[in-house]
């Protein structure tokens, strides 16, 4: 089974070869829209939660399932949790901003 994003590139990449003229740019840092440029023609997002500006025009387009993981030593020490707020009280890795 192929992945969604994987399936998404392709999708992508057949889109621009049939929209030559249009610059795509494909955002997949969580720490803002800095890197959008104003003669972009089309930008996609890959984000967490709504877009706080409203200047942008914005479609959503596909949700892409996340998991949570543990190592075993992490789930020896603190046990497994039960309800959403004791992931709190535990040591988080984080690649990005979380919204």
């Amino acid at each position: 089974m192929k992945s969604v994003l994987y399936c998404w590139a392709l999708f992508v990449a057949d889109f621009a070869c049939q929209h030559p003229d249009l610059e795509i740019s494909c955002v997949t840092n969580l720490s803002g829209y800095e890197s959008l440029r104003d003669d972009l023609d089309l930008a996609v997002i890959v984000s967490r939660g709504k877009m706080d500006d409203s200047d942008y025009i914005a479609r959503h387009l596909v949700t892409i399932p996340c998991t949570i993981v543990a190592a075993p030593s992490v789930i020896q020490r603190y046990g497994t949790p039960s309800r959403i707020q004791q992931f709190e009280e535990l040591p988080l890795y984080y690649n990005g901003e979380c919204a």
